[in-house]
């Protein structure tokens, strides 16, 4: 096998920050995720294979969860995106034929875009949307917050409320 054939079949792809879609906890799970990808070795491949069915369940749990609490308006088909990933997974790994330097390729190939798709897509969709409902939370939080603070009289002297006492 010459050399232009094994880079070929490498097909390793790293965590950029323009995959990042602003919620910590999910951008970490995906730079592991990558990093799992990264790890499929026909040596390990079993393990591997282990740790990525493992990690993904949770990743896709955090990020459902996440939407859920959100009350994300187009989560029921980022949901379904989810299933069918894990059934085109399942349906891969499933195959009886022997692990190979081709079919290793294949899917770390399929996992690769599969990841840079959704995230740059769906994920960064969500992202924008779960950081304006995290604004939402913070602000009315501090509105209640300092209303609290500022005690009654404070009321009898916001602008609609004078203007209101003078008739106008």
């Amino acid at each position: 096998m010459s050399n232009e054939t094994k880079e070929r079949r490498v097909y390793v792809v790293e965590w950029k920050d323009a995959y990042s879609n602003g919620i910590d906890e999910v951008d970490d799970q995906h730079k592991h995720l990558f990093f799992l990808v990264k790890c499929l070795k026909l040596e390990t491949i079993e393990k591997t294979l282990d740790d990525l069915a493992d990690y993904v369940f949770s990743h896709f749990s955090t990020e459902q969860k996440l939407m859920d609490e959100s009350e994300y308006p187009d989560r029921e088909r980022h949901r379904q995106i989810h299933d069918q990933f894990v059934s085109n997974v399942a349906e891969c790994i499933a195959n009886d034929d022997p692990w190979d330097d081709e079919r290793l390729h294949d899917l770390r190939k399929f996992l690769n875009k599969w990841l840079i798709g959704h995230i740059m897509t769906d994920d960064q969709q969500f992202g924008r949307w779960y950081k304006q409902y995290q604004y939402n939370q913070n602000f009315e939080a501090s509105r209640y917050s300092a209303d609290d603070e500022r005690g009654l009289l404070s009321h009898l002297f916001k602008p609609d409320w004078m203007l209101r006492l003078l008739g106008k």
